[in-house]
């Protein structure tokens, strides 16, 4: 809401206090250059006057009772020094004493003297000569005692030098002393009545000068007084002319001289707060217009004004009130005829009065609904037809006239557009159908057709991919390619696919490897027992296996161990009967006892050890001239024929022993027991024999 300025804001009307009028302001202020004025120049006069008092009164006070003090001190230490030198040359003892007590007055004297003069002394450098003058004269006196003493002592000549020499040094200085002091007061007391002077010629000069400022202060009061008045006056008729040339924003008074006018109390204040309220109404009711019609122009139709309309003014209200009552009931039925559009209903009319000039909007709005509802009538007709399937169905009606006209070639059109993409995408799939990969869309896509036209190109693209990948990689599966994956993206349903082939892939590859697993456990051991067949000697049967089993398993080092029965009554051994790729550069024992080391223990248990070694305990291999290898793995194997030990298998591997080695060496132990066990019965045999 707009505020509008009060009737206080307008002018109270009220009378003016005496002290708050401009009579009364213009009384004071000439009682008050001519007093002040006056009072000021009399306290220049009275202070410069009481500054040359004070300087009179240090030169009474201070200056001159010091120097009648040092003055006095000075007559005690003549007395003094007078008095000693008839001391030393007194004729008799009364004569003496007579001195000492004229001594120990003038001592009083001096001591009083000194302390006169000590009350009048400033802090600073006399004090701190006068601290140097005491300490002198206490040595003098000192010295003064002593010469005395020696007086009394009847020791003439030694008083007497000590009186011209060390005395009469400290006298001397001490009188030095007193007469620097005092200089110092006599020029002190100089300077007091320099200032004396000084004080009395300022008073002067300052009471004119005072005079003259006055003087000046009373002229600029008095322009003061004359712009306050006319000031104002100036700034209301400037603000006067703005306000006849209608600048109601801008009345040319800068805010803050405004603020000052309205604060002011007196007839002033009471003008520029009545001509303030009077352009702050002006503002407010053109504001309130200006509201109203900029609301109309932004659409909202409840705007109405808000200020408070007086006098002539309220006939302007009463007009925009009826005016916008009229516009907002028209602008509310177009907004239901349109209400009704948007909800579908054709069939609706008007149902207000239009008057003036809105009897033509209602014209036009009764002509345009009814060309709408036959057009919208058209296209319904033409959406049942393509949502029925009738793709030759075509608009109708001739009442497509203006921007409708674009409707119709639109329809027209889009109907034309559609239908070729639905032939072309039945070519498509019925070469799909025929199992054409190839195929592919003939037609030019337009619009959002270009998505179907990506989406059918990617779609055969993908199906093409996934289709050649199964292909290849069914081909390599017949083939026996273990490693053989898919490669194509598979996507949606296609995963499945590739999760079925992966899955085939994988156990094809499974199933081979176990298959080559027990061929090459077949193959060794059929190897081996082919090896191990006929009549051999013990020795060289152990060799040919040692051999086989640690190249056939890519071992590095084999050693073989038989289990031999002593001929006297010491018990059994394993001797080291063969060897593959060996080197015994350590002098290792070639015969363990059943128990001793693994060789021993694993005979013992008839148990297979695995031992896997760091490089430090690892034993070189020279298995040629000029490479080394460390067996970092050892499998130690026991080999027996129905449940007797028969011997030790210990073979050496300088990788990794894998399950498939351990397997094979574990499996054929037992064809090695019994051929083992053959070839020796074979030679008990021959023994025997």
């Amino acid at each position: 809401m707009i505020n509008t300025p009060s009737s206080s804001q307008l002018g109270s009307g009220k009378r003016i206090a005496f002290f708050r009028s401009m009579r009364g302001k213009l009384i004071m202020l000439f009682l008050a250059v001519s007093l002040i004025p006056l009072a000021i120049v009399g306290g220049v006069a009275i202070t410069q006057l009481q500054a040359a008092k004070a300087a009179a009164n240090e030169v009474s006070d201070n200056y001159f009772p010091s120097i009648l003090n040092l003055d006095n001190a000075e007559l005690a230490l003549m007395h003094i020094i007078e008095a000693r030198k008839n001391h030393i040359i007194a004729p008799d003892d009364a004569t003496m004493r007579a001195m000492e007590t004229e001594i120990q007055t003038q001592q009083k004297k001096l001591i009083k003297a000194l302390a006169g003069f000590e009350s009048t002394l400033d802090a600073g450098i006399e004090t701190a000569a006068f601290e140097n003058f005491k300490a002198i004269l206490k040595v003098f006196l000192q010295a003064n005692e002593q010469v005395i003493l020696l007086s009394q002592d009847n020791n003439d000549d030694k008083a007497q030098a000590m009186s011209v020499g060390t005395t009469n040094e400290h006298f001397e200085k001490a009188l030095a002393l007193m007469e620097t002091m005092r200089q110092t007061n006599v020029v002190g007391s100089e300077k007091a009545k320099f200032a004396a002077d000084k004080a009395a010629n300022t008073g002067v000069i300052l009471t004119l000068v005072v005079s003259l400022v006055v003087t000046l202060i009373v002229v600029i009061v008095a322009v003061w007084v004359a712009n306050s008045i006319a000031q104002p006056v100036l700034i209301l008729t400037d603000a006067a002319r703005q306000l006849a040339s209608g600048s109601l924003k801008s009345t040319g008074i800068v805010p803050i001289e405004a603020e000052k006018m309205n604060l002011r109390q007196d007839e002033m204040g009471e003008i520029g707060r009545a001509f303030d309220g009077l352009t702050r109404y002006f503002q407010a009711v053109i504001e309130d217009l200006v509201q109203v019609s900029q609301g109309l122009a932004a659409g909202h139709l409840s705007v109405i004004p808000q200020s408070e309309y007086r006098g002539d003014f309220i006939q302007i209200k009463i007009a925009l009130e009826t005016a916008l009552s009229d516009q907002r009931l028209v602008i509310e039925d177009i907004v239901q005829i349109s209400q009704g559009l948007a909800e579908g209903n054709l069939r609706v009319m008007p149902q207000v009065e239009y008057r003036g000039d809105f009897i033509q909007i209602k014209t036009a709005l009764e002509t345009a609904m009814l060309n709408q509802r036959v057009v919208i009538e058209d296209i319904v007709k033409v959406s049942q037809g393509l949502a029925a399937g009738n793709l030759n169905i075509m608009p109708q009606s001739e009442e497509y006239r203006g921007d409708f006209a674009k409707i119709k070639n639109a329809q027209e059109t889009a109907l034309s557009n559609q239908r070729e993409v639905i032939q072309d995408i039945v070519q498509v799939s019925q070469g799909l159908r025929e199992g054409q990969l190839r195929v592919t869309s003939q037609i030019t896509y337009q619009g959002d057709y270009v998505q179907i036209k990506d989406a059918l190109e990617k779609a055969l693209l993908n199906l093409r991919q996934v289709i050649e990948d199964i292909v290849h990689v069914s081909k390599g599966l017949a083939e026996g390619e273990q490693n053989i994956t898919p490669v194509a993206e598979y996507r949606g349903d296609f995963i499945q696919i590739k999760n079925s082939l992966e899955s085939a892939a994988s156990k094809l590859a499974e199933t081979t490897a176990q298959n080559a697993k027990q061929d090459w456990l077949k193959t060794g051991h059929a190897q081996l027992n082919n090896l191990m067949s006929g009549e051999q000697d013990i020795e060289k049967l152990a060799k040919k296996i040692i051999s086989f089993l640690t190249a056939y398993v890519e071992a590095q080092v084999g050693l073989f161990y038989l289990l031999t029965k002593s001929k006297s009554d010491k018990p059994a051994y394993l001797q080291r009967l063969a060897d593959y790729a060996y080197t015994d550069t350590d002098n290792r024992p070639r015969t363990f006892l059943m128990g001793e080391g693994l060789i021993g223990q694993a005979a013992l248990e008839c148990k297979t050890f695995s031992i896997t070694q760091t490089p430090e305990e690892c034993t070189h291999i020279i298995r040629s001239g000029l490479a080394n290898a460390l067996p970092c793995n050892i499998l130690i194997v026991p080999f027996l024929h129905e449940e007797t030990l028969k011997g030790i298998i210990e073979i050496g591997f300088s990788k990794t022993l894998t399950t498939l080695q351990r397997d094979f060496l574990e499996q054929i132990m037992p064809s090695l027991g019994i051929a083992v066990n053959s070839a020796e019965s074979r030679t008990k045999m021959q023994t025997l024999l």
